[in-house]
């Protein structure tokens, strides 16, 4: 058996189980999200970016009512 075929299979035997009603539940195989990165700084300046697109929207009329309604809701 291949070394990849090997890697399937032992991913296959962790994930997979079967449930009290005999259904097949597969969990996904992501990665942990990365330790040691900080994205506090990334999303204030995301913020501050949306917040000054807002206020430009709001200086043109035209193009404030084609946002989506739930922009706001986004953040």
């Amino acid at each position: 058996m291949a070394v990849e075929q090997q890697k399937c299979e032992q991913l296959y035997e962790e994930k997979t189980f079967r449930n009290h009603e005999g259904r097949h539940v597969v969990s996904s195989p992501f990665k942990a999200p990365p330790s040691g990165i900080d994205s506090g700084a990334s999303r204030y300046i995301a913020t501050r970016q949306f917040d000054r697109s807002e206020s430009s929207l709001g200086e043109k009329p035209p193009l404030s009512k084609a946002k989506p309604k739930n922009a706001r809701q986004m953040r």
